[in-house]
């Protein structure tokens, strides 16, 4: 098991770690991603490192971030843009999102691994179908009671436990029927 998660990521960068660390292991079995809606906003988030977005050829491409203006640098500016993103933007983000999913599938498929994305936060319908069920990628969605988190927001032992018992039922069957 290598844990390719870093506190704050985006998927982007996971999607970079993952693309790194792949290649090295000899026999991976799965891929486990995240997502849960909160990670759309994380793609705004300061713009201080390379962004993922679909390439025409069909993949991601890493988007250099460009310096931030005067403007930008400000305290006003930054809650602003912590608290709006036009329409246009939260489609791109999604439109990112997206490609990175299924690129990180497609890295697994192509070393013989399932993968898995866990869905948690209460995300929409619209969400699932747009983001895993069009596509064809595999999830699993496991909401984690209220009273099962911490109170920074991640799951504490008993949804820490709810969480893997799902992940566990579905990577069983993945793995079972390849």
């Amino acid at each position: 098991m290598v844990n390719l998660a870093s506190p704050a990521y985006r998927a982007d960068q996971s999607w970079l770690r993952l693309n790194d660390a792949l290649p090295s292991l000899e026999h991976p079995v799965a891929v486990v991603g995240i997502f849960m809606p909160g990670l759309i906003g994380r793609s705004f988030a300061g713009q201080r490192h390379p962004r993922a977005r679909p390439s025409p050829s069909g993949g991601v491409e890493i988007v250099p971030p460009e310096p931030p203006t005067l403007l930008q640098q400000s305290g006003m500016y930054r809650l602003w843009r912590h608290l709006y993103w036009s329409d246009a933007e939260v489609d791109e983000a999604l439109q990112s999102l997206a490609a990175v999913l299924r690129d990180m599938a497609a890295l697994a498929n192509a070393r013989g691994a399932a993968c898995i994305c866990l869905v948690t936060g209460r995300t929409p319908q619209w969400m699932l179908r747009e983001l895993f069920e069009g596509p064809a990628l595999d999830y699993v969605v496991v909401e984690v009671l209220e009273k099962e988190l911490l109170a920074e927001g991640h799951p504490g032992p008993a949804g820490s436990v709810r969480v893997a018992d799902a992940l566990e039922a579905r990577l069983r069957t993945r793995i079972a029927n390849q």
